[in-house]
């Protein structure tokens, strides 16, 4: 343990706020008292309850997401490899996020708290995979981008591979980002009741940059910059179809039908990223300004939880955007749930088919074991087991 990590409780940061509180009357208290109450019960309840649908919903989502972008006549392009790709980081921040956080609440379980490692790895894990997840959004909308405007190169140079390599190297860029947590993150020391606690939090040497630095640099690479891409990129699409649209006149009807499709996609997708990303980083960058006091803690307790489950709601719905928005992902679901059930009434068939062939061959074996007990004048005996074969299964 080490002593420069140790904290006391009476060294809190006292603001006007504080002091201000503590002179007001005991109906002023009592207010507080009870508003904090209610924030930390709706604080509690949005995890208990709102978070198990988001996860469910979520792993369900983006496992249709694989199972769709994986098919046929998708698995050669790079759609499939982005979709794919953020799928699967989708469900790695349901798991790394909501899943510690919900367990936490429910048993009072905290898998940060196992030891200084487990505090390490579960902050990299959480910023790592949704780091990710929002970059290979920007990635898709680059690809998708290159697709429209430049078609020939993206015919020669932008291949699956290419996708596949695109997408190593964004989760080789999200590690290089969040690697200063094993550092800047780990067990924090504090004396209570005489005793000497430890709990997952920032060591005293690296509260500024946590507090003041880091929610900067994660609002320009994890909100802006991605935001930024894909409102461009998108505007630039929805351009390039317009013009496509006016001078292919005899193709009008089709090229509008896609133009509104794909504006739908485009601004889905970047409406969807912004109403549900930066809130977070916004709250990031104001908490050192909001949390002086005991009533202001609690009301950040309560945004923080609408905010980080609106994260999760934006790594849980792509399936739907994409179902909604997208035509052709949409007729491959379609045509995956028609197969599955085709599939699985080809089997119910299968099977009567097999029981009747069954039914038949036992028939035709009583009818032999008939002809043989009448030669051997044994009917009774060997012809009665048969039957009552043949009568079960049918």
């Amino acid at each position: 343990m080490s002593p420069s990590n140790v904290t006391t409780d009476g060294a809190e940061y006292s603001s006007p706020g504080d002091i201000w509180s503590n002179s007001t009357p005991n109906d002023s208290s009592a207010f507080y008292d009870n508003t904090r109450d209610f924030t930390k019960a709706l604080d509690r309840n949005l995890w208990l309850y709102a978070a198990p649908v988001l996860f469910v919903v979520g792993l369900c989502g983006n496992s249709l997401t694989v199972a769709v972008s994986r098919r046929k006549r998708l698995r050669n392009t790079t759609v499939s490899v982005f979709l794919s790709a953020m799928a699967l980081a989708d469900n790695l921040v349901l798991v790394t996020g909501i899943l510690p956080e919900w367990l936490s609440i429910c048993f009072g379980y905290e898998v940060r708290e196992e030891g200084p490692q487990a505090c390490k790895w579960s902050k990299f894990l959480a910023y790592g995979t949704g780091d990710v997840a929002i970059w290979i959004l920007a990635a898709f909308t680059c690809d998708r981008f290159v697709a429209v405007t430049f078609p020939m190169k993206k015919r020669n140079h932008f291949r699956p591979r290419g996708a596949l390599l695109l997408c190593a190297c964004v989760c080789g860029a999200a590690v290089t980002k969040n690697a200063h947590l094993f550092w800047t993150r780990g067990p924090v020391y504090n004396v209570t009741g005489g005793e000497l606690l430890s709990n997952c939090g920032r060591p005293p040497q690296f509260v500024y940059f946590e507090m003041y630095v880091r929610p900067w640099i994660a609002f320009a690479l994890v909100s802006a910059l991605p935001f930024v891409a894909i409102a461009v990129c998108n505007a630039t699409i929805i351009w390039t179809l317009m013009r496509a649209r006016i001078r292919r006149t005899n193709t009008a009807n089709t090229y509008n039908s896609h133009v509104t499709h794909t504006a739908v996609l485009c601004l889905s997708a970047s409406f969807t990223f912004l109403v549900c990303i930066v809130p977070s980083i916004v709250l990031l960058i104001g908490k050192p300004y909001w949390t002086h006091s005991s009533h202001r803690n609690a009301a950040y307790d309560v945004s923080k939880a609408v905010c980080n489950l609106l994260v999760y709601v934006n790594h849980s719905i792509n399936f739907f955007l994409y179902c909604m928005t997208g035509g052709r992902f949409r007729h491959e679901f379609v045509v995956a749930v028609r197969e599955w059930a085709r599939c699985r009434s080809g089997k119910k068939s299968a099977n009567g088919q097999n029981l009747s062939k069954v039914s038949r061959t036992f028939c035709v074996a009583k009818g032999k074991s008939d002809t043989e007990d009448n030669i051997s004048g044994d009917t009774t005996f060997r012809s009665s087991p048969i039957r009552t074969k043949t009568e079960s299964i049918a």
